[in-house]
């Protein structure tokens, strides 16, 4: 998923999944196939994307001036972002 072409490398968007799960992403990880946090997404599972206005935000998901917010619905209602690797203690 790109979220558009030729914007510069650290431009970021906030996805807001089924009204709780708040995720920043920047272009780089949003390109990325293993970074991606939507990555787990099935399309099948979406059933409304919706690009919102920085005016009409809950005050819980308000960003910094310029950060596009995209609700993302899911029918099932059921997804959750991947648990982040976790790290081997050192030995």
């Amino acid at each position: 998923m790109s979220l558009r072409e030729n914007w510069p490398a650290l431009h970021y968007a906030t996805f807001v999944v089924d009204s709780q799960y708040v995720l920043l992403v920047d272009q780089w990880a949003a390109d990325s196939a293993t970074r991606n946090p939507l990555r787990n997404l099935p399309v099948s599972d979406i059933a409304a994307i919706y690009s919102l206005k920085e005016k009409s935000l809950p005050e819980s998901w308000r960003t910094c001036p310029g950060v596009p917010v995209m609700l993302i619905l899911t029918q099932s209602k059921r997804w959750r972002p991947p648990a982040p690797a976790a790290s081997k203690p050192s030995e």
